[in-house]
């Protein structure tokens, strides 16, 4: 059993690796830029820079680096991310890095003293600097940039004019570059660079294992102080919701086994069927008509939401407003879970009950509960340990239908929200959290697969 467990945990931590890798670079390819986000006016640039660093922005991506040749080590310590790839453009452009970063820094100054002499002095000629400059922000191609720049006037302010000047400068020791050298040796050759563990993923992966998930860029809050909230009532509902189904499905299903044949035991199977094909968001939208308004005479249950925090005189009236709140979600979750287990199981029961050793076990006189409960249902349990993969994520991961219809704030509901808020690290949290649960779930499900049949060991 040992060997078995280690072979699992052996495929285990190298997906899960993967899978960490992959949910990271999407985190790194999300629109925007999350240092901004965080900036919810104006902000200095020395603001900017401090900010990135503390969302360590100043290190490496990952363990290693495939750069042009042309590119040095430190690339990476270019904060801005559009002004990271403008200067990689030209460099490339030009195989001059040096020269494509000095012009990209007069640029900037240009722009920051121009800036500061219109605020002093209002111009037309200021202003169509100003728009020029700020025109090449993002501009790659160096064709371009010198036919914008022929607009460029000087105003007879000293400061203003000399950052001009530099600027100029800046720009033709770039385009004498790419005069020069129209095709730079070795430009287009790669280099592998070795990071060491200084590296945004590894602290990245580092903090997610000890339960720090970063910050939201949004309200700038620790992601784990929204996730421990919404995780909360995602696990209330689906742990409520999965005991609930297994308790009636097991029942279900083995009675639907037993009386296969018979008029009572298809009538089962009919039901399960219609239960397990209605589509959950209709059931949900149904009810919230049907039975939380007084307009059809049936308002029985609460309506969507959690209930009002305050107006409650104890505690025991406010756990009562919660849980009517929750009913109506908890039988969505159910219903479709109930059908596909007692199904599942249905069927797994109704083929160990063909077998030989149920036909000896009733020769030998055994009780019929015995013989299902002891005997068939024992045997039939591999279905119910498939379930195991999903279980766990769902507890963890939420429902997304049933929290949006009803407006539960569960884990499920804060994942659609901060897709819409564009909050890219709960979103990849989230599928990190998702992915790992649903690895674990599967791993537990090939452990028990192997303590009920120990031939799965041999495998």
């Amino acid at each position: 059993m040992l060997g078995y467990i280690v072979k699992r945990l052996l495929l285990f931590i190298p997906t899960l690796f993967i899978i960490s890798v992959v949910a990271f670079f999407l985190s790194k390819n999300a629109p925007g830029d999350p240092v901004e986000r965080f900036f919810e006016d104006s902000f200095s640039e020395k603001s900017y820079v401090l900010q990135a660093k503390a969302l360590h922005l100043d290190k490496p991506l990952f363990y290693w680096s495939v750069l042009p040749r042309v590119l040095p080590d430190t690339f990476h310590t270019i904060l801005r991310p559009y002004k990271r790839e403008v200067v990689k453009s030209l460099a490339l452009q030009t195989g001059d890095y040096k020269n494509a970063l000095n012009y990209y820094e007069a640029l900037e100054s240009s722009i920051q003293q121009f800036e500061l002499a219109y605020s002093q002095a209002k111009s037309d000629t200021l202003l169509s600097n100003i728009n020029i400059l700020k025109g090449l922000i993002a501009e790659e191609h160096l064709k371009t940039i010198s036919q914008k720049t022929a607009g460029l006037l000087f105003i007879g302010q000293d400061e203003a004019d000399q950052s001009l000047r530099t600027f100029n400068a800046a720009l033709q020791d770039l385009e004498s570059t790419d005069k020069s050298k129209p095709s730079p040796p070795n430009m287009g050759l790669a280099k592998l660079i070795w990071n060491g563990v200084d590296n945004q993923y590894h602290i990245w992966i580092t903090n997610f294992l000890k339960g720090n998930f970063g910050y939201s860029l949004v309200s700038g809050k620790e992601t784990s102080d929204r996730i421990t909230s919404a995780l909360f009532w995602t696990m209330i509902i689906n742990i409520s919701a999965i005991m609930l189904a297994f308790v009636l499905a097991i029942p279900i299903g083995v009675y639907a086994a037993r009386h296969n044949h018979l008029q009572k035991g298809r009538t089962v199977t009919l039901i399960t069927y219609f239960l397990y094909s209605l589509p959950v968001f209709w059931v949900a939208t149904m009810l919230i008509v049907f039975f939380t308004t007084p307009e059809y005479g049936m308002d029985w249950f609460a309506g969507i939401g959690l209930g009002q925090e305050a107006g409650h005189s104890s505690i025991v009236q406010l756990v009562i407003d919660r849980t009517t709140h929750l009913i109506l979600p908890v039988i969505c979750l159910v219903y479709p879970s109930l059908a596909f287990i007692s199904r599942q199981l249905s069927g797994a029961m109704q083929e160990e009950l063909k077998k030989d050793y149920i036909l000896t076990a009733r020769a030998k006189g055994l009780d019929e509960s015995k013989v299902i409960w002891k005997h068939a249902f024992r045997n039939s349990l591999f279905p119910l340990v498939t379930l195991i993969g999903s279980i766990l994520p769902a507890t963890i991961a939420g429902s997304v239908v049933i929290e949006v219809i009803f407006n539960i704030p569960g884990m499920g509901k804060l994942l659609v929200d901060s897709i819409f808020l564009q909050d890219w690290p709960i979103v990849f949290i989230i599928l990190l959290l998702g992915a790992t649960l649903t690895m674990t779930g599967i791993l537990l499900a090939d452990l028990l697969y192997a303590k009920l049949d120990p031939r799965v060991r041999l495998k």
